[in-house]
């Protein structure tokens, strides 16, 4: 037998990885954290801009560079759970909002969990998988295609929801680091970062922050989440998430990064009219023939300082973001004290019900949960905040941009 070889592995140029395995009509999944692999989907871009390749795309969060596949008539049809426009707040999408009315798109829209749920049944080679996510929703009834309740069989009497597997044709997904066989670490939360991958039939194209020895892999093999033999190829691109974060899980292989809302808010005002979004598009995607170029053109101080709000976040252990003065500046809206009783009646509810866990979502309606996290575990009172990404202890902070939208 031949010995093993350290340097034989699947590393490729991104812009070549994107030409032979990427193809039209394809099914892609995207994924590796919110926005997706925003330097994959800059390079389809510029591949495919002017065609109609019809591609179907599935992102459980489709924001950032993802929307701009819609707005250049890449996407056909849209699997997702939430499309939305993300920088200090969240607002809803113009361009999926006028491509929808317009007939360019089809949509199929989930929950976070059926989502995940179809991807999963998909990689465990199952028809389909149970949930209690959507049943008695219009999203059940949107989705009866794909949506059923069943009797269930070891409660006569009870009905289970279960939702059809979901296959994609190829995942692309953005990592912290891997070898060059493709043994990526993700970042947290994972969401459908596993089961998407896991669950596509022509593989996973990866990219990551950065290619590391396969000492450093073995060091870390319990954060390894996408296995070299579902890989197709690996590509290098460091700071292929941006303008989103990264957290790296280990704090040291890879250095972190904060969203660029700068960037982000640029975007958004781009995106106010089609021109100025085709300018927009052309000045960072078509005019950057590369990911390299685009890093370029990003230039060296602001990636320093994208790094360096994440050191101090990590070093300060709290929000990186900018922090209310803490001075009002008038009466109490309408809208703020309705939030108020809101809190008070889930304080109440607590500890009637005597429960260990809150799920709180994003937008300002959500501060409702916080202010009564902070009322009763000011009083000892001992409860876990759960969001809707996936982390589990969360510890809300003032001045967060998650409670900055109605959205």
């Amino acid at each position: 037998m031949e010995p093993y070889r350290e340097y034989e592995g699947k590393l490729l140029p991104l812009e070549e990885a994107v030409r032979n395995w990427v193809r039209p009509k394809m099914k892609l999944h995207m994924a590796g954290g919110i926005g997706g692999p925003s330097a994959a989907i800059c390079e389809i871009i510029r591949q495919y801009s002017g065609t109609s390749p019809d591609f179907e795309l599935i992102q459980s969060t489709v924001t950032g560079h993802a929307i701009n596949l819609i707005h250049r008539n890449l996407v056909k049809k849209l699997i997702f759970s939430a499309c939305m426009e993300i920088s200090v707040s969240a607002h809803p999408s113009r361009v999926i909002q006028g491509a929808y009315a317009e007939g360019k798109i089809e949509i199929e829209n989930w929950s976070l969990l059926s989502l995940q749920q179809k991807l999963m049944a998909g990689a465990f080679g199952f028809g389909f998988m149970p949930t209690k996510s959507i049943s008695g929703s219009t999203l059940a009834e949107d989705n009866r295609e794909n949506f059923r309740e069943l009797d269930d069989p070891f409660h006569p009497g009870e009905k289970v929801g279960i939702v059809k597997a979901l296959h994609p044709d190829l995942s692309i997904i953005h990592g912290c680091f891997s070898d060059i066989f493709g043994n990526t670490v993700l970042q947290v939360p994972y969401g459908d970062d596993i089961w998407g991958p896991l669950a596509s039939t022509d593989g996973v194209l990866v990219t990551v922050e950065k290619i590391v020895p396969s000492e450093v892999i073995r060091k870390y093999s319990s954060l390894v989440k996408i296995p070299s033999f579902a890989v197709k190829a690996v590509c290098p691109a460091p700071l292929g998430m941006h303008p989103y974060v990264l957290a790296d899980p280990t704090r040291d292989t890879v250095e972190s990064y904060e969203t660029d809302v700068d960037f982000l808010r640029d975007l958004r005002k781009a995106s106010s009219n089609p021109d100025s979004l085709d300018d927009w598009i052309n000045r960072w995607v078509i005019e950057c023939p590369t990911h390299e170029s685009y890093l370029e053109k990003l230039g060296e101080r602001r990636i320093s300082d994208l790094k360096g709000a994440a050191k101090k976040k990590a070093y300060l252990g709290i929000e990186s973001g900018e922090r209310p003065s803490g001075q009002s500046s008038g009466d109490y809206t309408p809208d703020e004290m309705v939030m108020i009783a809101a809190a008070r009646e889930i304080v109440e509810s607590v500890l009637k019900s005597d429960h260990k866990t809150m799920l709180v979502g994003a937008g300002s309606w959500s501060i409702s949960a916080r202010l009564a996290y902070h009322e009763l575990t000011g009083k000892g009172y001992k409860i876990e905040l759960i969001t809707g990404n996936g982390q589990i202890g969360y510890i809300p902070q003032p001045g967060e941009s998650s409670t900055q939208s109605v959205a």
